[in-house]
């Protein structure tokens, strides 16, 4: 079945709730809407989360219902996706200083399968780096009012400098997992992890640490008469 919604967390002026969220470790399929939505809500960190199959946004980061501070994208690996990976729609207009607050930071992240932008930002402030993206069916990114149809133009902004455009080696059919020749391994930017725990404190890129190369089991062959 396909499910309209995924996750929201929302704060509306006055409300005071929706603040200091961890979502982790989560698998979203099979979306009409977007997966996981982040709907005028401060320091916010989505993290380890696997998004497929999605018809609208993977993640959604709104500032509509608020302002959307700090809020941070690490480390999720998106796949198959109709529309946008990662939509940042800055609904509100900037601070009394004529400034965009800083909402957002995207790193880490696998971006396979997109039918149109994998990054979608419509006004500033966010930032973007040590990405991977692969099946990119229109383009990279909207950045700057600007479509950025491959890596190095996205890049000619000033954003994603460690961005990778290859294939990330998933290690099966639907298994998300890395396989031991993955580029996204001991390719990302730290986040307090410690990459596929081997004792180098780089992290990898998408929604799982590899930890080593897939067992083989081999089972025995009963012949009958």
């Amino acid at each position: 079945a396909v499910h309209a919604l995924g996750i929201d967390v929302e704060h509306f002026y006055g409300g005071g709730y929706g603040h200091r969220n961890i979502f982790r470790r989560n698998h979203v399929y099979e979306v009409g809407g977007h997966a996981i939505a982040i709907l005028g809500a401060n320091d916010t960190r989505v993290e380890n989360n696997l998004i497929t199959g999605v018809q609208i946004f993977g993640i959604l980061v709104n500032t509509n219902a608020g302002p959307a501070l700090r809020n941070e994208l690490f480390n999720n690996t998106i796949d198959n996706v109709a529309d946008r990976a990662i939509a940042i729609i800055e609904g509100q207009p900037a601070d009394s200083l004529g400034l965009v607050p800083p909402n957002t930071r995207i790193q880490n992240n696998i971006f396979n399968n997109v039918a149109n932008w994998a990054i979608y930002d419509q006004g500033g402030g966010t930032s973007v780096d040590y990405n991977l993206y692969w099946q990119m069916h229109s383009a990279v990114a909207f950045w700057g009012g600007t479509t950025r149809f491959t890596l190095a133009d996205f890049q000619s902004t000033g954003q994603e400098i460690h961005g990778l455009a290859q294939n990330p080696l998933f290690a099966l059919p639907g298994d998300f997992r890395l396989d031991e020749f993955s580029p996204a391994i001991d390719a990302g930017l730290n986040t307090n992890a410690d990459g596929n725990n081997d004792a180098v404190a780089v992290v990898d890129i998408g929604a799982h640490e590899w930890t080593g190369p897939l067992q083989k089991v081999y089972l025995p062959v009963i012949i009958h008469d």
